[in-house]
């Protein structure tokens, strides 16, 4: 990475705010294939896209030891629980029910850090995590309604929760940059390599009526919201501020809802959207505090 020239804070800041768009076409997409092939095997031939980002993103790496190995197999199992459990859920309810859920990231992330690491949490935090709570209860609730089923968005959530401790896990395992980006290569060949082994399991899709749409609509959801995010925030994190790394993860549910709307045609009952919106809601309220945070310790 040497040879490559740093980006200034704006270039950086316009790169990863593609993510968000990405992430967000993920849920409509997604579901919108699963009428062609199992959701299992389905996903895991999107995820075998990660053998060819590995072998793109392995000429760059350099000491890469047995231990990187092990280590980057603890760090990649939550992770492809939370791609095989989004697919599950986008099987039981809607895409836009679906896409709303990461926003509790950064609830689950205190739970997380409260009942684990034993921190306390602000009063601001406390109110963000309630409005959550009941964002989420609302939406569930009504799920029946719009065509989903309340499993569904269990699943969704707990896909939510597998990925946040993914977070934890890479920030636990990863102890300078270089590891960091040998993990990430590793683990996306691990990813992709599980994936060819569900998709052949589950079967990804029935080869004899594949038609050039699926492999079309397939290639999108591996390369374009699951490979190229990876790669994105790979590269392009350690020159965002976290503050607006959090900021961007909060219009994730919001193009989810926009593509959902115009690709599937989705829309929620009005006392899900009032769920939708106080999940948000909460999400921003924690970013808010982040931002807080960060602003008193630079004075």
């Amino acid at each position: 990475m040497s040879g490559v020239s740093r980006p200034s804070p704006l270039g950086a800041n316009l790169v990863f705010a593609i993510n968000p768009v990405l992430w967000g076409s993920f849920y409509p997409v997604t579901k919108g294939a699963l009428d062609s092939a199992h959701p299992i095997g389905m996903i895991g031939t999107s995820m075998a896209t990660f053998l060819i980002a590995s072998a793109v993103l392995l000429p760059g790496s350099r000491n890469i030891r047995v231990a990187t190995f092990i280590t980057a197999a603890i760090g990649v199992v939550p992770l492809a629980a939370a791609y095989i459990a989004s697919a599950m859920a986008l099987n039981l309810t809607t895409a836009t029910n679906t896409g709303v859920f990461p926003a509790l990231t950064g609830v689950i992330a205190l739970v997380i850090s409260c009942a684990v690491l034993r921190r306390g949490a602000t009063q601001p935090q406390m109110i963000a995590g309630v409005l959550s709570i009941i964002g989420v209860i609302l939406m569930i609730w009504e799920s029946s309604k719009v065509g989903g089923h309340w499993w569904g968005d269990i699943i969704a959530l707990l896909s939510t929760i597998c990925y946040t401790s993914y977070i934890f896990t890479c920030r636990w395992l990863a102890l300078d940059r270089e590891s960091a980006k040998n993990i990430a290569i590793i683990q996306c060949f691990y990813l992709g390599f599980f994936g060819i082994i569900l998709s052949i399991y589950y079967g990804g899709a029935d080869y004899n009526s594949m038609s050039s749409n699926y492999i079309m609509t397939i290639s999108y959801i591996g390369f374009g919201t699951l490979v190229i995010p990876t790669v994105i925030s790979l590269y392009m994190i350690r020159w965002t501020a976290p503050v607006m790394v959090s900021f961007i993860y909060i219009l994730e549910p919001v193009w989810s809802a926009v593509f959902s709307f115009f690709y599937l045609g989705e829309m929620l009952t009005m006392l899900g959207y009032i769920g939708a919106l106080v999940v948000l809601a909460g999400a921003a309220l924690m970013t808010f505090q982040s931002v807080c945070k960060t602003s008193m310790r630079h004075h």
